[in-house]
């Protein structure tokens, strides 16, 4: 249980963090760079995803863990 727990919460700070270095990467290039433009797109989708994910997460270890120490 922990584990998946450790898991999860390390996968959404993972993946915030992958979108952060590829925003940084972005905002060194070029800002006319067609190449600065998908890195920018894919740092705003990355951090999206981080969102829903962790809502995701979050709501699922609340209502499943509570659900499963009543039973």
């Amino acid at each position: 249980m922990t584990t998946m727990r450790v898991a999860s919460v390390s996968g959404v700070i993972a993946l915030f963090a992958a979108s952060l270095a590829i925003g940084w990467m972005a905002d060194g290039l070029p800002t006319n760079s067609l190449r600065a433009e998908r890195l920018h797109a894919l740092s705003v989708s990355g951090k999206t995803l981080t969102l829903v994910v962790g809502i995701g997460v979050g709501f699922f270890w609340l209502f499943w863990d509570r659900s499963r120490k009543r039973h």
